[in-house]
């Protein structure tokens, strides 16, 4: 039996929170202010290459296979995330 968090949780549990943090710090100015959430975007998608690029230099999947799988990622999380926020808004 393994007691403790594996790195690869460790990995996920630590960018998850940061992400969160940074979420909370600047969700106001982000959704204001175009041109902070176009750099916002641009920075996540900059770390969103990395990691796919780790991944395919991994040999966890073919580049085409991470792309593909990122984009059906992403857009859930995007449909995802839009649903939240309209809930929200709605009960403000």
């Amino acid at each position: 039996m393994d007691d403790g968090l594996k790195i690869e949780h460790a990995a996920a549990v630590t960018l998850r929170d940061a992400i969160g943090k940074h979420m909370a710090s600047f969700a106001y100015t982000i959704r204001r202010g175009r041109h902070c959430g176009q750099a916002v975007v641009a920075a996540y998608v900059d770390g969103l290459a990395g990691a796919m690029a780790l991944t395919i230099a991994g040999r966890h999947g073919s580049k085409e296979e991470i792309v593909n799988a990122t984009v059906t990622k992403l857009r859930e999380a995007v449909d995802r995330d839009l649903q939240h926020l309209r809930k929200n808004d709605a009960t403000s």
